[in-house]
């Protein structure tokens, strides 16, 4: 299944993924992180510039 988002992602595709699983996170570009419902992190794993919490939270009003 990986293989598959890589692949699509190769291609100029924008994959949301959703999961518990560490592995699998590490596999993305940008990892955004929620507890208890709220936005609590995002970060850029390929190193390019992020933008900030506050744009991401503004999506719940």
């Amino acid at each position: 299944m990986l293989r598959i988002f890589q692949e699509l992602r190769s291609a100029g595709q924008t994959l949301v993924i959703v999961t518990h699983d560490e592995r699998v996170a590490a596999t993305a570009d940008r990892l955004v992180s929620m507890r208890d419902g709220m936005f609590v992190d995002d970060t850029r794993l390929a190193g390019s510039p992020t933008r900030g919490l506050g744009d991401l939270i503004r999506l719940e009003d």
